[in-house]
């Protein structure tokens, strides 16, 4: 079993320096990051090591601050849906004005380039910008089904 060792050491390790509700950005992007590579039916637990004097609940802040970055993630798949299904429609409705506008073999032509443009960038949506996400989405949901250990070492 794999563990993903955290020192916080100052509260600015765990939470944002403008807004004290949310966890610190860069400490969510490295335990991504540190989840990215392992396979995905590998078990882990993430260890936080606790030096810092607060009664916040890291355990809770952690999970909540995911379960956030999941929304996001969904929210934005909705709005690249959308996006795609739009521009498949214009260019769509550009392919069909190539074959109305036949007669003249410039603007036809010119119709069905402006046509396909939308149609790859929806593909490209699909393809390359979407498929990043999906791996995170995955990633972050497998955290918060992961174990999370907050392991107090204030000096009193």
């Amino acid at each position: 079993m794999k563990e993903i060792i955290v020192d916080i050491k100052d509260e600015s390790y765990l939470l944002e320096n403008y807004s004290y509700n949310k966890v610190n950005r860069l400490l969510l992007e490295y335990i991504i990051n540190a989840v990215w590579y392992t396979k995905m039916e590998e078990k882990f637990v993430i260890k936080i090591n606790n030096y810092i004097n607060s009664d916040l609940n890291i355990q809770t802040l952690l999970k909540e601050s995911f379960s956030n970055e999941i929304e996001k993630l969904n929210n934005e798949r909705r709005r690249n849906n959308l996006l795609q299904i739009c521009l498949l429609v214009i260019g769509i409705i550009f392919l069909v004005l190539s074959q109305i506008v036949a007669i003249d073999f410039i603007f036809s032509e010119l119709f069905i380039i402006i046509g396909w443009v939308p149609i790859w960038e929806a593909i490209d949506i699909e393809l390359f910008k979407d498929s990043k996400n999906k791996r995170k989405r995955i990633i972050i949901k497998k955290i918060l089904d992961s174990e999370i250990i907050v392991i107090d070492k204030r000096s009193n």
